[in-house]
């Protein structure tokens, strides 16, 4: 519900999946948010955005576990953005 169309995507009747990378540090917070696929028209952007609020805007997630105890983990995460 956080996540914006891009305007120039949306003018331009672009579509497609965003890939964004990031770090699931060991107290929950996300960290390293990067842009891995970006499809067109700043949608890649607007991603890493929305994964940058996630500190603030939800829960903390779920670190990995090795060992019984919390350790950071990579997250790859497709964003799917499709005009209706």
């Amino acid at each position: 519900k956080n996540l914006r169309y891009p305007a120039l995507a949306r003018e331009q009747g672009a579509e497609g999946i965003a890939v964004v990378q990031f770090v699931v540090l060991e107290n929950g917070n996300i960290a390293d948010v990067t842009n891995v696929r970006d499809p067109e028209a700043r949608m890649g952007n607007s991603a890493v955005w929305v994964v940058n609020r996630m500190n603030y805007l939800c829960d903390p997630w779920m670190p990995g576990i090795q060992g019984g105890k919390p350790v950071k983990a990579l997250y790859t995460l497709p964003i799917m953005y499709k005009l209706e």
